[in-house]
């Protein structure tokens, strides 16, 4: 039976389809790879506001290298992934708002998943949130959207995207069409993680 983090590791494997799919699609450039960086896990600091002194490591983060000639990784990433098993909601959504508030906006858009505990007939629940800068990349608003996984809902939903300008907030290399948008395939999502829920023991639900 997988532990919590390997189904935290099954969402970081959809990412990395979804960047396969991006490469294979021309969306993204072989420039890519010197100019971004996804780490797993890595700690930041720095936070301001009423988020001063708090320390705050991500599933996932998407990091631009910047600066004169690219040398530099960013302050703060321009993309994260939370994933909550046995984290609640609020708890999920407040460190959203720590990313984008205690980043002063550094960090464009936030990806949540929420897992929620089995209910009786051993089905799980899953959402997907992303929480971004809106209208633009440099806006201080947030806007926030919600998609169920499971239960699939009976119609298809279109897939969600995020801008490849806000993976790198806002000085998108010029390889790249800022005005790309990477999709976050939603079936992709629940084909991914499936098999992790069920070797749980669990069903979708």
């Amino acid at each position: 039976m997988p532990a919590p983090s390997q189904i935290h590791d099954s969402i970081a494997g959809w990412l990395s389809k979804t960047l396969t799919r991006a490469a294979r699609a021309r969306l993204i450039s072989d420039e890519w790879e010197d100019t971004m960086e996804v780490l797993p896990g890595p700690e930041y600091e720095g936070f301001i506001g009423n988020y001063a002194g708090r320390k705050k490591a991500p599933d996932t983060a998407f990091c631009p290298v910047s600066g004169p000639g690219r040398l530099h990784l960013a302050e703060f990433p321009a993309v994260v992934l939370e994933t909550g098993h046995t984290t609640s909601t609020p708890k999920l959504f407040g460190d959203a708002a720590l990313w984008r508030d205690g980043s002063n906006h550094q960090v464009k858009a936030v990806i949540v998943v929420k897992f929620y505990p089995p209910n009786v007939q051993n089905r799980v629940k899953v959402v997907l949130t992303i929480f971004s800068a809106y209208p633009r990349v440099n806006s201080r608003a947030t806007r926030q959207k919600t998609y169920t996984i499971f239960p699939a809902p009976a119609r298809r939903v279109p897939n969600p995207s995020i801008p490849l300008n806000y993976l790198y907030a806002g000085r998108c290399p010029g390889s790249m069409s800022s005005r790309a948008r990477l999709t976050l395939d939603l079936e992709l999502l629940r084909n991914t993680i499936v098999p992790y829920i069920h070797e749980r023991g669990n069903l979708p639900a």
